[in-house]
Parts: C-alpha cells; structure tokens; sequence
C-alpha cells in the first residue's frame, strides 16, 4: 500500500493492492478521520499486486504484479488513474517497484523475487521512437530477492536474501552486492521486508522468529527489537513522524489462527551528560545576565528620551511666555 498526495494537494488517499489483482483506493473526508471508498479496479492480469509506489513532482503511480506486469499510472486532482504504460518481464516474481529522481523521465527500478535480477524501465512518454517501457539494463544481484528498499537520493538500497539476511548495495551501473548482515532462518527461509531509517544510515529488517533486526549500514553492526513471541515478522516499515524516527512492524500468521499483533517503536532522544547540563546550566545563566543588562540600557534609554522630551516641552513653553510678556510691554 502507499498513500497518495500532491505537492500542492490537502487530499490524501491511500491505495492498496489485493491478493487477485484489485486496485482499491480510499480517500481521507476533509476535517474529519473518516474515509471513502472511491474504486476498485482490476489490474488486467489476477494475480497478487505485489509493490506500489508514488511519485508526487509526477503524480505517478507505478505498480507491480506476481507474474511480471508492470503499469505505470498517471493520478488526477481527483485521484483517478490514467493508464500511462503497461509491459511485462517474462521471468520475474516482482517484489518492489521505485521511482528514479532522474529528471522528467522518472525511470523506475523493478526488483525481481526469484530472478536475482533487478531490472531499469523508462516510462513511455520520456522515450524517443516510442520504446515504451523497454528493459534498458539489468544487474545481477545474486541469490534470491525476498524484498527490497531504495533511497534513490543517496543511491543506496538493500536486498532481503530469505535465506542469508540483509544485502546493502549501492551504484546502480556496477551492480555489485556486498556481504550480507545476518539474519538466518529459524525455521523456514520466507520473504521479509527491509526498510531504511535514521537518513538511510540504519537498514531494518524481520525474522522468522519475532525479532527485529537493525543493521549499521556502514559497519553491519546490529541492534535488535523483540516481539511478544517468535512468529514470523514479515512486514517492516519505517516513518519519520515529527521528527522522530519510527518503525513499525507486525506479525504474519496462518488464516485461522491467532490474531496478528502490530508494532510500534520511537527512537528516545539520548539524555545529558553531566557535562553538558553543567554546560547549558552556564550558557543559561549568562544568556539570563546579558538579558538583564540589555533590559536596564532600555529602561534608562526610555527615561532619558522622556525626561529629554519633557525640557524641550518646558523650554517651549517658558519661551511662549516670555515672548508674550514682551508684546504687552
């Protein structure tokens, strides 16, 4: 799922895809926390639409399916969609789908389940001779792809190996994937979900067994987030909120058995040390005194500028006087 909104929009609509290939799209009412159903479309193939991403400048919409397809959509004021390209990649289980930031073009990365191929698709509209869609590159990233997250900013993205753990990688024309960080299964390898956090400076990942790893981008480093058990964590999002980093993650299980829990975590600011609040205790203090200073040079500015007003108003009125003694003399 992703959420829908203009540069310069108030609207915000949320967009999910189902297991059979539905498209259902739910609108915010204005001033309220209520929303409506706007529609429910098919995508052409029935098959699980697996990946969804928005690109606001755009206001495109880019999805992925189970066997391949891949459509692209252009959303009006009205949050309607308006077919804009639809291709297929023979072989490819699709897992994640992102815009590029590259100019008009807006290429996008279609990241490949079971293929260990990550393919690079331009839109139609921004090709010459109509090569609509066309796979223009692909790179080799090795093993299998259970899922994947990009910040195409800083060109960097990470792989889940259900089977190993969590590649990071980064520059897109080479293609090379480094060690991964470990996570292995517990039970039986199955797709999780990675996502960035912390500017992209910490990859987060799920389990088999109900912990949730995070990773150092730079040094692989781990720190780890426990659960209520050890079900499989399959999906893992992160958000800043305030300012503040936040992961959420919930539970997967059966149909038919125990009710799957959601998950929420805040990064806590760090408290002073004694140092520091020495430090701001002293900062403090003498913001306090240049304060009062700056407060007494007004006060005695403000009282001479009347006492100053207040000779000139006598002088003037004595001058009066005296002139009008002289006339009657």
């Amino acid at each position: 799922m992703t959420w829908i909104q203009g540069e310069d929009d108030a609207d915000e609509a949320l967009i999910y895809g189902t297991l059979r290939g539905y498209l259902i799209c739910w609108r915010q009412i204005k001033d309220t926390t209520d929303f409506e159903e706007l529609y429910c479309l098919h995508i052409g193939s029935a098959t699980e639409i697996t990946a969804l991403d928005f690109d606001p400048p755009s206001r495109r919409l880019a999805l992925s399916t189970r066997n391949g397809t891949i459509q692209v959509h252009q959303v009006d004021a009205h949050m309607s969609l308006h077919g804009h390209i639809s291709v297929s990649i023979q072989n490819c289980d699709a897992r994640a789908i992102y815009f590029l930031p590259n100019g008009e073009s807006r290429n996008i990365m279609v990241f490949g389940c079971r293929s260990g191929k990550m393919y690079s698709t331009t839109p139609v509209a921004y090709l010459l001779r109509g090569n609509d869609g066309s796979v223009i590159e692909s790179y080799d990233a090795g093993g299998i792809i259970g899922n994947a997250t990009m910040n195409a900013a800083k060109d960097v993205f990470g792989i889940d190996d259900p089977s190993q753990g969590v590649s990071p990688l980064s520059s897109f024309g080479l293609g090379r994937r480094s060690k991964p960080f470990q996570s292995r299964p517990l039970k039986t390898p199955r797709p999780r979900q990675v996502a960035f956090t912390q500017d992209s400076k910490i990859v987060v990942s799920g389990s088999d067994h109900g912990i949730i790893y995070m990773f150092e981008r730079r040094d692989g480093s781990v720190s780890k987030l426990t659960t209520e058990g050890t079900a499989w964590v399959q999906t893992v999002t992160t958000a800043n909120v305030d300012g503040i980093s936040t992961i959420v993650a919930a539970n997967s299980r059966d149909v038919g058995t125990e009710m799957s829990k959601i998950y929420i975590w805040k990064k806590q600011s760090q408290p002073l040390g004694a140092a520091e609040i020495i430090e701001n205790d002293t900062l403090t203090l003498a913001c306090k005194n240049w304060l009062i200073i700056g407060l007494l040079v007004a006060l005695l500015t403000f009282n001479f500028s009347h006492m100053l007003s207040l000779v000139l108003c006598i002088w003037d009125l004595v001058d009066s006087f005296w002139r009008g003694m002289m006339l009657f003399t």
